[in-house]
């Protein structure tokens, strides 16, 4: 087989990371692997294997001439037999399609907040949805999603996973944690719907009451009125020397080995890579009741209702007074990822799908 993953930009995210993933997975499992960051790159660059084939298109607008010409040079030189494409890079997929019309179109949809809303948000992709060879989805409610409101019936869906190379970095990365210090995480960009104004209002109630503590936020800050919101909140509560926005990071292991407590706040998710990479980090991880994740984590970890600041710092607060308990629910979490959430694992059942597309 010969796939070409299709990603808008390689800023850290969670189908940004993703996307890079099954380029670095397939590599050596197929004859062709390669991706393409069509409009912008990033910190992710130089995460893509020497195996995995890249090219970056430039793109400037919907209908970049010069970036669907190059596109299409490169699949016929390559001899493309899948494209993949992410997010909304379906539509430049669509268009490629149209030229080429024996490539196989999949589009992967890593959007959990997608599956409250109707089709008629989505207009165009659901017109572009009848060019579609396939759908993967990240959880299980976006599956019962585009089976309803999508022309393509070919659908399945595939859960996030971590390279394996990740299992070996986090046993090789020297843990630096301060005993004394709780240290917080959360890694999501500073938008909707991460809801990081939650988090910051649960963590000053924890402030209120455990004076020996911290937050680490990692994201991009897209410096507008949801970042406003959580600086004028840090402002006013006296919280910005105990909470430290890091910004985009590349490696985020580093981060993660230096903390206590994976933290997501959301008020929506498709199948959240920070939760996974919190499990095989090895710590204890506290979520909101959204998508995919509730469902990985179980009886292993804390989940609290969306939106409810109490709750977050009620269970916040549980673990950093029973250190027995995060310990244990950590180690049993790490266990679910590595049994059910790395590429040997997840990449089979994927090459199951891409033979069933590829044989139509």
């Amino acid at each position: 087989m010969r796939i070409l993953q299709i990603i808008d930009s390689l800023r850290p995210g969670g189908a940004e990371k993703m996307a890079i993933n099954l380029a670095n997975s397939l590599a050596n499992r197929i004859e062709f692997s390669g991706i393409c960051a069509t409009r912008r790159e990033g910190l992710l660059k130089i995460q893509i294997n020497s195996g995995a084939h890249y090219i970056f298109l430039e793109k400037k607008s919907t209908l970049d001439l010069k970036a669907i010409l190059k596109l299409h040079k490169y699949v016929i030189r390559n001899r493309i037999e899948i494209l993949h494409t992410h997010g909304t890079s379906f539509f430049l997929g669509v268009i490629i399609k149209l030229i080429n019309p024996k490539i196989k179109l999949i589009w992967h949809d890593h959007l959990g907040s997608r599956s409250v809303k109707s089709f008629k948000d989505f207009p165009l992709l659901y017109l572009c949805s009848k060019f579609f060879n396939g759908i993967i989805v990240v959880n299980k409610e976006l599956l019962v999603w585009v089976k309803i409101n999508l022309l393509c019936k070919k659908t399945i869906f595939i859960p996030n996973f971590l390279m394996n190379e990740f299992d070996k970095e986090q046993l090789e990365s020297p843990q630096k944690r301060k005993s004394e210090l709780i240290s917080l995480v959360c890694v999501a960009n500073l938008k909707k719907p991460k809801n990081h104004l939650n988090l910051v209002k649960a963590f000053k109630i924890v402030v209120d009451q455990h004076k020996n503590v911290e937050l680490k936020l990692i994201g991009k800050n897209y410096e507008d009125i949801y970042q406003e919101q959580i600086h004028d909140f840090l402002m006013s509560n006296d919280l910005e020397s105990k909470v430290i926005l890091l910004g985009e990071q590349n490696n985020i292991l580093k981060h993660l080995r230096n903390s206590s407590i994976g933290i997501l706040a959301s008020d929506s998710e498709g199948l959240s890579m920070a939760i996974l990479e919190y499990g095989m980090a090895g710590l204890p991880v506290i979520i909101t009741d959204v998508g995919e994740c509730p469902d990985i984590i179980g009886s292993n970890g804390k989940i609290v209702k969306v939106n409810d600041p109490e709750d977050l710092a009620e269970n916040i607060l549980y673990y950093i007074n029973n250190e027995n308990s995060r310990k244990a629910d950590a180690q049993k979490f790490r266990n679910i990822i590595i049994d059910n959430y790395t590429e040997d694992t997840v990449i089979p059942e994927l090459l199951l799908f891409y033979n069933a597309i590829g044989n139509t």
